[in-house]
Order: C-alpha cells, then sequence, then structure tokens
C-alpha cells in the first residue's frame, strides 16, 4: 500500500500549459510538490509564470541560461529560438560548445558580446558563485536595452547560517576540499 500524498493540489501547470495535479509525498514541497504530468517543481512553474507575464512572446526573444537542466529549462531549448544554455565547466574552455551542447561559461566573467540578450534566467545558481555582484555586472552588460532576469535562489531553511563549502584556487580552479 502506498502513502497517500502530503498535499494535493489541481491547477493548470505553466510549464507543460496542461490542467494537472500537483503533488508531494512529503511536507519539503520546494522540490517535491511535483506537477504529476510534467515532473515541474515549484520553482520552475513561478519562473515560467514570471517568464510568460513579462515577455509572452518569449518564444522568439535571445533567452540565456546559465545551468540549465530542468524541466523548464527543456521546455525553453525546445521552444525559444535564440535560447542558449551554459554550465560553467572550467574543463572546456570559455565560450567553446561541449559535446552535450552547452556552451562552458563562468557567470563571473562572460565571454559574450554586449547587449546580446532580451532575458537571462539562473535558477538556483547565485548560491554556487564566490563573486555574485560580478555576476549581476555581468548579466547587466549581457542583457539588451530593456531586457530582464530572472533569478531562483533556494529556501532558507529557519535562520541557519551559510556555509562555504569550497573557495577559488589562484588559477581559477575550485577547491571543493578545503573550507574557507
Amino acid at each position: 500500500m502506498t502513502d497517500a500524498p502530503a498535499l494535493e493540489s489541481h491547477g493548470r501547470c505553466p510549464v507543460c500549459e496542461q490542467e494537472v495535479v500537483f503533488a508531494s509525498a512529503d511536507s519539503w514541497l520546494r522540490d517535491g510538490f511535483k506537477c504529476l504530468t510534467c515532473g515541474s517543481v515549484p520553482r520552475e512553474r513561478a519562473m515560467m509564470r514570471v517568464l510568460a507575464q513579462l515577455a509572452p512572446h518569449w518564444r522568439e526573444l535571445a533567452l540565456h541560461e546559465s545551468s540549465g537542466c530542468s524541466v523548464s529549462s527543456n521546455r525553453l531549448r525546445e521552444q525559444c529560438r535564440g535560447y542558449v544554455a551554459t554550465q560553467y565547466d572550467p574543463a572546456t574552455p570559455w565560450g567553446e560548445i561541449h559535446p552535450h551542447g552547452y556552451r562552458s561559461e563562468d557567470l563571473e566573467a562572460q565571454t559574450f558580446a554586449d547587449e546580446t540578450f532580451d532575458i537571462v534566467v539562473t535558477q538556483d545558481v547565485f548560491e554556487h558563485l564566490f563573486a555574485p555582484d560580478r555576476a549581476i555586472s555581468e548579466i547587466a552588460r549581457t542583457l539588451k536595452p530593456g531586457g530582464f532576469h530572472i533569478c531562483t535562489v533556494p529556501i532558507v531553511r529557519k535562520a541557519a547560517p551559510s556555509v562555504r563549502r569550497a573557495r577559488r584556487r589562484r588559477d581559477g580552479s575550485v577547491d571543493r576540499k578545503s573550507v574557507v
């Protein structure tokens, strides 16, 4: 016998654009409250709703998504003519395309020309950056006039302090073993 969901709700999913059931097996809804049709989670649905409200014609725009690897990323990749996916991958030279199809970019020092994109999307990326202020400057530099950035960040559980889990070495590589 399976356990009943902790929460179940009916509604329209902005990712798959269908009438669906949303359900979660546990009380941690952030990653568990999924669309049972496409598998999207709340942050993806919120991002797609904001995108549709701010730019209903997003499918025709130039859109950069950093670290896109979600259900909503798949929809953007399939439907947006000007979609560019990037990942932080120091093993691939910055600006080059990895065999898996993404472009290697450091969000803090991008190789894109000024005013390249109408929209930049970062879903749960900023908590991994060493210099988020530089990333914000770079995103602003690569946005066309009137462009915008949609950003999601994880929900903080209670008042737990942040813990640094890595540091950047002088050569730019990441040391995940020593905590600063």
